[in-house]
């Protein structure tokens, strides 16, 4: 079939299309229904499960993250946090990895005031190097100072 007899074809099977639609109108806005609501289904689930699952971590290299714990068989205590001490000798006995940073998981309650009325956030301590090691940078301002123990 060349392009003109297509072209002919296809305007005749719409035409055709529109005849018989014009007979039945109940089904015709049934089905119409029925397919967007196929494809309003479709997009919302797909757009939670890109969010959710499939959308790739806002940081750096997030394959080449590690999360480290201890594990105390004594205690009968799995996947718990590690110390400060103990945190600080991993680190400087780390070689293999490019940088070393910790996070408390439970959140905390925080209060930040100034020029305004103060405001209750959530908020985790961690690491100086902690924005470092996930390669993002503030937004303004500067990152987080070290601070120096002894």
């Amino acid at each position: 079939m060349n392009g003109i007899a297509y072209v002919e074809t296809t305007w005749q099977d719409l035409l055709y299309a529109l005849r018989t639609m014009r007979g039945n109108p109940a089904f015709v806005m049934t089905a119409i229904l029925t397919i967007a609501l196929g494809i309003g289904g479709n997009t919302a689930m797909f757009t939670v499960i890109r969010a959710v699952l499939l959308k790739p971590l806002e940081y750096r290299d997030p394959d080449r993250l590690v999360r480290v714990s201890a594990d105390y068989p004594r205690l009968n205590s799995q996947d718990t946090t590690i110390s400060l001490r103990r945190f600080v000798d991993m680190r400087a006995a780390a070689r293999s990895f490019s940088g070393f940073g910790a996070f408390l998981q439970s959140p905390e309650n925080l209060t930040l005031s100034g020029g305004g009325e103060p405001e209750a956030l959530k908020g985790a301590r961690v690491s100086a190097n902690f924005l470092e090691v996930l390669g993002v940078q503030p937004l303004l301002g500067r990152s987080f100072l070290g601070a120096c123990r002894r």
